[in-house]
């Protein structure tokens, strides 16, 4: 009997290596199949051995973007369908689908939009511009808009987006972007406004998100939202809008503020700053709490640009003589002030006032302290701000 040798055997045992791997590397690459990229990195893939069907993944881009959808070329055909829909191949397909992600974000700062009939709130949305124009071509009739509703609903909503605030019988408006607000090179920003807002509204927190509506290939149609700047549904009143706008300021004339305001210089006419001041009439009321609960319905009016005036006619018990409350809103670079004044003949101090309150919108009365002047009384409103 014939033995090996060990030399012998390991010898062929390498033999039957090296002809397996010639083999394979004769017979061809690695088995055929359907793979998802994010760039260069492989989310996800299936072999295609036999004819199936997949679902695309979902997927969160690493580098904060959102995902529309995923883009594959078969044959002479572009395919582009969402995450969750469901694919049929056939056997030995090998197709890459590669992920389409735009970023897009919907700004915190809340600027003025002006009509013939006065002021509102403008929100806008930057998306990056190479991906957007991209993104165009693959879905041609893509629409880009912005849901608006007070923060109340958006934080009710169990989303804030079109399904969660419907879900939730909250009421919503949304705004179909007709073209784009300003155009930069890296960037295609576009606006959803609110106008003609009601009086009573005037000191209501809204909130926004921007949004790409999206046709693919399959005839299917889905929204893409923006991420929010601070992570959370904003809420900016008109009177903050305005507030802000009216401090919107610089000390010398520029092309950004080309319009005299006092001292300073405004992006604003004096036509648009005059839309603005309405919107105070909603944050400032006097009442006489006490002896006349509830306190009094104030007549608004507009004395003059930069000024809200309100008064109040009071009867007060064992004090005739005040008779009436005045106040206005002076908006300067530097503050809000609140100036009190008092009917001639009745002076303002610290006793007379001391049963009238000052009310901020959605707080409850203040005791009225400020600094006392010849026959009126200054609060800095700029102090009280941070509450809205």
């Amino acid at each position: 009997m014939r033995y090996f040798k060990p030399i012998t055997l390991i010898l062929t045992v390498l033999l039957l290596v090296c002809l397996l791997s010639i083999s394979v590397f004769a017979t061809g690459k690695e088995p055929p199949r359907i793979a998802f990229m994010d760039g260069e990195v492989e989310v996800s893939a299936t072999e295609t051995t036999a004819a199936g069907t997949l679902a695309l993944p979902t997927h969160t881009p690493a580098d904060g973007g959102q995902l529309v959808g995923w883009q594959a070329k078969v044959g002479a055909d572009t395919v582009f369908l969402p995450a969750g829909a469901t694919y049929a191949y056939e056997q030995d397909a090998a197709i890459v689908f590669r992920a389409v992600v735009l970023h897009m974000t919907t700004s915190a700062t809340v600027t003025a939009r002006f009509d013939e009939q006065g002021a509102g709130l403008r929100f806008t949305t930057s998306a990056a511009r190479q991906e957007l124009e991209a993104l165009r071509l693959l879905s041609p009739a893509l629409v880009t808009g912005t849901v608006i509703t007070p923060n109340a609903n958006a934080k009710a909503a169990e989303s804030f987006d079109h399904a969660g605030l419907a879900a939730a019988e909250k009421k919503y408006i949304d705004v179909v972007a007709t073209g784009f607000y300003k155009t930069e090179a890296e960037a295609l920003i576009f606006a959803g406004s609110v106008n003609q807002i009601r009086f009573e509204n005037y000191a209501l927190g809204y909130a926004a998100r921007g949004y790409v509506k999206v046709s693919y290939t399959d005839g299917s149609e889905g929204y893409v939202y923006a991420a929010l700047e601070k992570g959370v549904p904003g809420s900016v009143s008109p009177w903050q809008m305005a507030y802000a706008a009216m401090k919107d300021t610089e000390g010398a004339k520029s092309d950004r503020c080309p319009h005299a305001f006092g001292s300073v210089f405004s992006p604003y006419t004096e036509g648009e700053r005059a839309k603005l001041v309405p919107f105070f009439a909603s944050v400032v009321a006097l009442k006489v709490s006490e002896k006349a609960p509830g306190g009094k319905t104030l007549d608004r009016d507009v004395e003059a640009f930069g000024q809200a005036v309100y008064t109040e006619r009071v009867i007060r018990e064992n004090d005739p003589e005040w008779e009436s409350v005045r106040a206005y809103i002076d908006v300067s670079k530097y503050e809000c002030t609140l100036m009190i004044t008092a009917p001639e003949g009745v002076m303002l101090n610290e006793t007379t006032v001391s049963g009238v309150v000052l009310s901020l919108a959605g707080l409850p009365g203040l005791p009225v302290k400020g600094i006392f002047g010849d026959n009126c009384i200054l609060l800095p409103f700029s102090n009280y701000s941070d509450n809205y």
